[in-house]
């Protein structure tokens, strides 16, 4: 599912924001690309995506945002504090796209009457016109029959500025779930992935620790093999196999803390947070938790280390 048309009016920073995503002859889609200086805006934007993408999710599946009574929660509030200073209203509607499906998101606070902006919503029926009385009101359309097969399918993240400071519209309720995202399958009819991620690095760890062990021999395989050689055979085998992955791990992490880092094993007694060897600073981000890995007691040593 690709974003085709956003319209943003009078939200936080943003005055009057139209977005036409543009796509390859082939039918993929192009980058967008945010800029602006700081407090213009970015966050927001994107905030209101996520908010469309979850509003979508939550037409046919259960789990997207936590229950409060028989209803759920939104994840980003309507009230008077999104709108923009001397402003009366904000408006923001998104338009999606799935092979021959469209999904249709809006969200409006304060008043305003649906003709007086009917050239600008035309894009997005049939959300495009509300009840002119309502202050505040937040919808979603389309196919209910294609909700699941897009999330189960495909991946929606978005990382949310409340992972450095609370933003004028969260809802704060919400940051008492445990924010480790979860992607262990779910029953039918629930979010099987989570739209807004604030870290999910538990997981990826545990699939870290996992490579290392597989790359590693075990004392019982190194003295089962006859001969040195083909210890160094069966060696350079593991390796191998479990090179790319981590090498393209560790590319990844480098570019997010933005320096070298490397993935590998202390040896035992190296325990402490900090230490030099050879010139190079090693820094232990987290030690195994043997009962979350699932390969036993093999990685009980096993350290994600950076340099």
């Amino acid at each position: 599912m690709y974003l085709r048309e956003g319209l943003v009016l009078n939200s936080g920073a943003v005055a009057d924001l139209t977005l036409h995503a543009a796509f390859n002859a082939d039918g993929s889609p192009k980058p967008i690309v945010i800029v602006g200086s700081n407090g213009s805006g970015k966050t927001s934007l994107l905030a209101l995506i996520a908010d469309a993408l979850i509003e979508v999710a939550a037409l046919k599946l259960q789990g997207v945002t936590p229950s409060q009574g028989m209803q759920r929660q939104f994840y980003r509030v309507l009230g008077g504090r999104s709108v923009r200073l001397s402003a009366s209203y904000e408006i923001a509607a998104m338009r999606f796209e799935h092979q021959s499906s469209q999904f249709v998101y809006r969200s409006k606070v304060g008043k305003v009457k649906p003709e007086e902006l009917a050239a600008r919503m035309s894009a997005f029926a049939p959300l495009a016109t509300w009840p002119g009385d309502e202050d505040n009101n937040k919808a979603a359309s389309g196919p209910l029959d294609k909700v699941a097969e897009i999330y189960n399918n495909g991946a929606y993240i978005f990382f949310p500025a409340e992972r450095f400071e609370l933003p004028y519209w969260i809802n704060l309720e919400l940051l008492a779930r445990d924010p480790n995202a979860s992607f262990t399958p779910q029953y039918a009819d629930r979010l099987s992935k989570p739209v807004v991620v604030q870290t999910s690095f538990q997981e990826l760890k545990s699939w870290i620790l996992g490579l290392l062990v597989d790359s590693n021999l075990n004392s019982m395989e190194a003295i089962s093999l006859p001969t040195l050689e083909l210890v160094r055979a069966v060696a350079m085998e593991k390796l191998a196999s479990t090179s790319p992955a981590l090498s393209g791990t560790a590319a990844v992490l480098s570019t997010i803390l933005r320096r070298q880092v490397m993935i590998t094993r202390l040896a035992r007694g190296h325990g402490e947070r900090r230490r030099v060897e050879n010139g190079r600073e090693w820094l232990d981000v987290e030690r195994a938790v043997p009962g979350r890995i699932g390969v036993g007691d093999v990685a009980r040593d096993r350290r994600l280390a950076g340099r």
